[in-house]
């Protein structure tokens, strides 16, 4: 993911009581964003986190990503505001520490979000592009407007008259 390469920290950076940032996307950063995602527009994107020292070899990464976007209706295509308002939660640790299968029957939300440390670097871009992206509207729609099929006529004659009224038809024919 580039969209965020540079939204980054190498661990010798981050001090023992841990490291508190704010980050505004740039122009070119929400403008690169709209165009991996299925939206329009990104018009602001703040992120605020802190990342901490958790234990031997994890960092904790929590704080809050705050978006406006603008995506287009599914129906209409018209576009529609949205606001994203949503929270940073994840560890660090490094690669040999992430199992490679979670067990069967663990609840999904029980699992522990871990994040590779890779080459010395914690990748917040990388888990502020995957909440960004997992947090937008899969289908949009405007509240006023309904989904209208081609054949909504045709549909609505046929399933008046029902299957047996269709038979009895064919019936009096032959």
């Amino acid at each position: 993911m580039t969209v965020f390469a540079e939204w980054r920290h190498r661990l010798h950076e981050i001090p023992a009581g841990g490291l508190r940032e704010t980050r505004t996307a740039t122009e070119a950063e929400r403008a690169a964003l709209a165009n991996e995602l299925p939206i329009v527009s990104c018009e602001v994107l703040v992120v605020e986190y802190q990342i901490k020292p958790a234990g031997r070899d994890r960092y904790a990464l929590t704080g809050r990503l705050q978006a406006e976007v603008t995506q287009a209706c599914v129906i209409s295509l018209e576009p529609i505001k949205a606001t994203l308002n949503e929270p940073l939660d994840c560890k660090f640790v490094a690669p040999t520490m992430i199992p490679d299968q979670q067990p069967e029957e663990q609840e999904a939300l029980s699992v522990e979000d871990l994040e590779p440390i890779e080459d010395g670097t914690i990748d917040v871009g990388r888990v502020v592009f995957e909440v960004f992206s997992t947090s937008l509207d899969p289908y949009p729609r405007r509240e006023d407007v309904e989904w209208q099929s081609p054949h909504a006529q045709a549909d609505s004659e046929a399933s008046a008259a029902g299957p047996f009224a269709a038979l009895a038809e064919l019936k009096k024919k032959t």
